[in-house]
């Protein structure tokens, strides 16, 4: 009998075709594609190939802690029976078991790297996001303000700038405002900042605007410079939408507005809001569709409504529902709305279910209790976000080409 040491393995070859295994990998996650690109070069050439990843179409959003990032991701469906969800009942819900069918992945954020050299972030503001690289701005403890491109995936980075305060900043209100975004080619990408020079009485600001463009590496003042008498609500970042940045707006009186500024043009306009828009409690801007939308609570009930701009300054009133004690914080492009309650509670409402399911509790998450972050989702802004495997400095190289 021949031994154990003269035998030969043969190696079983096993041919899997490209359109299978293009079918399989896009059904994992991102952690496990990265994982996936060691084990030859020709997944790693499927994988890293652009048009794979925008296949997958994984819809995201990205919540805003110090440490970690939050990712909830929407696509990974349960397979528990304990499985509950939410009908629309009346303004309470009934207290069940959460439906932990939505994945809640922490992400190591720059604030990481920045607590190792010493400096310790005490806010992360997500800016906006584009071709899956993210924005975000850190604020030290000295209200320094970092601008760092971020691939929330692949963990990589790119410093584009630090902010000094401005110098009326009296360290309750946000520093900055930004936004991000391009007008006519996405070449032309470019940050929109917001400064405050001057505080008004009673709780008035004054403000310079300066954009910085992504191919130049400077800053610029628009043509049409704005300073007003007013304040900005909540999010301290503008959605981006169509070539167009918007940002939610009050004067003294609580009347909200929609600040809209062409992106190519730099050209500021003003958006009213609904009839009755006086009752409202501060309206979410967010996109469905390609259009753009507002949610809002309905007085001082449990009632929220969405409405929908057709046309210019033309705004639809699509749904009404009933969520209690929460608060939205994103609206996904596919109908969906992620409000946060109270013990940061997070429920996500689907527009075409009319029905509300009950996530993964963010006090519960693992990567959030070792943060010892207490952390309000209240005012920040949350993002939807498609993860790739594009590089922050590929970013700045389309800019600069």
């Amino acid at each position: 009998m021949e031994s154990m040491s003269n035998r030969k393995v043969k190696k079983l070859k096993i041919h899997i075709s490209d359109d299978i295994l293009y079918n399989l990998l896009t059904r994992l996650p991102g952690k496990s594609l990265l994982r996936f690109r060691c084990v030859s070069k020709h997944w790693n050439t499927l994988i890293s190939d652009p048009y794979f990843m925008n296949s997958r179409s994984r819809r995201m959003i990205l919540l805003p802690f110090p440490r970690p990032l939050v990712v909830l991701d929407d696509n990974i469906l349960s397979h528990n029976d304990n499985t509950k969800i939410y009908q629309r009942c009346g303004p309470f819900l009934p207290k069940r078991k959460k439906d932990k069918s939505h994945c809640m992945v922490g992400v190591h954020s720059p604030s990481e790297v920045y607590q190792e050299q010493g400096t310790t972030i005490r806010v992360v503001s997500i800016v906006g996001s584009f071709n899956g690289i993210v924005l975000l701005a850190l604020t030290d403890n000295s209200y320094c303000c970092h601008l760092v491109l971020y691939n929330p995936l692949t963990r990589f980075s790119t410093k584009l700038v630090v902010l000094d305060p401005p110098p009326s900043y009296d360290y309750i209100m946000i520093p900055y405002v930004f936004g991000f975004g391009y007008g006519a080619t996405t070449g032309e990408l470019k940050i929109v900042r917001f400064k405050v020079f001057n505080r008004l009485e009673p709780a008035l600001y004054q403000y310079e605007c300066d954009v910085y463009a992504l191919r130049t590496g400077s800053w610029s003042r628009p043509p049409g410079e704005l300073i007003r008498a007013f304040f900005f609500l909540g999010n301290n970042a503008g959605l981006f939408l169509n070539g167009f940045l918007y940002w939610v707006t009050s004067d003294e009186t609580l009347v909200y507005t929609v600040l809209e500024l062409n992106v190519e043009k730099m050209v500021f306009s003003k958006i009213k809001l609904p009839d009755g828009h006086d009752s409202f409690l501060g309206p979410l801007l967010g996109s469905i569709d390609g259009c753009l939308c507002m949610v809002n609570r309905i007085g001082f009930d449990a009632r929220f409504g969405l409405w929908v701009m057709k046309e210019q300054g033309e705004w639809l009133k699509t749904h009404s529902f009933s969520i209690q004690n929460g608060r939205p914080v994103c609206i996904m492009g596919n109908g969906k709305i992620l409000f946060v309650g109270m013990l940061m509670l997070l429920f996500m409402y689907d527009l075409s279910k009319d029905s509300c399911t009950r996530l993964y509790d963010l006090v519960d998450h693992v990567e959030f209790k070792k943060s010892g972050s207490v952390y309000c989702l209240k005012g920040k802004h949350s993002i939807e976000y498609v993860e790739s495997l594009v590089s922050p400095s590929d970013i700045c190289y389309v800019c600069f080409n």
